[in-house]
């Protein structure tokens, strides 16, 4: 300290001044503490005059030494303006003899930041207040924190979409007005700290994340079928990031989109399209193979008479009779491919056996289908789409892997139905993109409910085209 004022503590409020008691030794170690603090403190007398600083306020002062601010005020060293607010504080806190916190714009170097300030009059135990201590610390960065983090939070409060943060147990931590509302619960208080089992994420959505977790520094995003709190189904797109803390993942961030409306759109839509296929199916057999097969007895007919008569013209009619039955089988092929009335009559078992048969005879290629023994019931509709994804994979798997063999397999666990289609080809490109065939498998994977990942083999080269179901979506009396 300057001169021969010193301060001590008295109680929580007031320091007391002192003459220069108490050993040397003391003051010296008080004098460098507060010197060395990053905080700045000075000290005023009952006139508003510096007594004395550390040395952090000097520098911001423009002084060498903090015993240059002696006798100086606010207005040697800072604008009239905020020179007058500052004496205005220090005699308002004086008057009322207590500390007071502020929050107030300070100046250093040219540049306006703000300071949060403790002002403390002092006094000695005769004459009452004689000056003012002052301490404060920038927090122009923190109040801009605190700012970025109220927007941040106003825009997630103000979200359409549900936004939910998960821990790594499975709990959720916060979720916004919007997933309240999407739930049909009145707050957060009654959904914080609950599994996200309880809002219907059942082991489906648990099955489709543990897979993905690997990737979802990518990020991952599928639809999901949830319960309401009411026991109504809700049917969701949604999209799930790592939540990442000092390169440690410490939770999951969710976001969802209610898409129940435009899925049963897309359901109406699959209905009719099946209704459609098989429309057409019925008039390339009723209307066109019937035609067909006519011209094919009447170039029969045509040919067998010519014959007879050692005509010339036999070869024309034998070689009309020839495209009439090329014409029918490329029909019939037509037919089996709009609408597979095999798939529809024995089932996807059956169906995806036969399918194996086939390529292998046609192909030369192995091709084998294996099923678990819990196969569940699935309706007509879903063993068509089913169906042509394992068509499509095994098409993809033919056309761009050159495999020695491709297995086909279905298996349910749990509540989840499994399908793969395996083959042992180049495997995955370097930088596969996403054809056609690939978005048309993922399309059926997601009317039924599911998803779809392709994916390479954990035992050599080759590719993994794997669907999960939810059993719900599967579900039908047996006919």
């Amino acid at each position: 300290m300057t001169g021969e004022i010193g301060f001590q503590l008295t109680d929580a409020t007031h320091f007391t001044v002192l003459g220069r008691t108490g050993s040397a030794e003391s003051i010296d170690a008080f004098e460098l503490l507060w010197q060395h603090l990053t905080h700045r403190i000075f000290l005023k007398n009952s006139n508003l005059e510096y007594v004395s600083c550390n040395q952090a306020f000097a520098e911001d002062l423009g002084v060498e030494l903090p015993s240059q601010i002696k006798g100086k005020t606010d207005f040697d060293f800072f604008p009239t303006e905020l020179a007058e607010k500052y004496r205005g504080d220090d005699l308002r806190i004086m008057a009322a003899g207590h500390p007071e916190e502020l929050e107030e714009p300070y100046l250093i170097r040219g540049r306006m930041s703000l300071v949060h300030t403790m002002k403390i009059p002092i006094r000695d135990g005769k004459t009452g207040f004689v000056g003012l201590l002052g301490i404060f610390g920038d927090i122009t960065e923190k109040k801009k924190l605190e700012a970025e983090l109220r927007f941040k939070d106003a825009a997630v409060r103000s979200a359409i979409n549900a936004i939910m943060l998960v821990d790594l147990d499975g709990n959720i931590m916060y979720a916004n007005p919007a997933f309240c509302r999407m739930w049909g619960y009145a707050d957060a208080e009654e959904v914080v700290g609950r599994p996200v089992e309880d809002f219907g994420f059942n082991k489906y959505m648990r099955v489709q994340i543990s897979g993905l977790l690997p990737k979802l520094s990518e990020g991952w995003s599928g639809k999901v079928q949830i319960l309401k709190k009411d026991g109504s189904s809700l049917a969701l797109q949604m999209s799930i990031g790592l939540v990442v803390e000092k390169e440690r993942v410490i939770g999951l961030l969710c976001s969802a989109v209610d898409i129940t409306f435009q899925e049963h759109l897309q359901q109406q839509f699959k209905e009719y399209a099946g209704r459609e296929q098989k429309r057409l199916a019925s008039y390339l057999h009723d209307e066109i193979g019937q035609d067909l097969a006519g011209i094919l007895l009447l170039g029969s007919a045509l040919e067998k008479n010519l014959k007879s008569r050692n005509r010339g013209e036999a070869k024309v009619a034998e070689l009309i009779k020839e495209q009439a039955q090329q014409c029918i089988a490329k029909t019939r092929e037509l037919i089996r491919q709009t609408y597979p009335l095999h798939a529809v009559c024995e089932g996807l078992p059956a169906t995806l056996a036969d399918l194996c048969r086939s390529v292998s005879q046609k192909s030369g290629v192995v091709c084998r289908y294996s099923g678990g023994r819990e196969q569940p019931c699935i309706p007509h509709s879903s063993t068509l789409e089913l169906y042509f994804i394992a068509k499509e994979a095994v098409h993809n798997a033919l056309k761009h892997g050159q495999p020695a063999s491709i297995e086909i397999r279905t298996c349910q666990q749990d509540d989840v139905f499994q399908m793969e289609i395996e083959d042992d080809g180049r495997g995955m490109p370097s930088s596969p993109g996403q054809g056609l065939g690939i978005h048309i498998m993922q399309y059926r994977a997601e009317l039924l409910g599911g998803c779809l990942e392709v994916c390479g083999r954990n035992n050599g080269p080759g590719v993994v085209v794997r669907c999960l179901i939810p059993i719900k979506h599967l579900s039908e009396k047996p006919r």
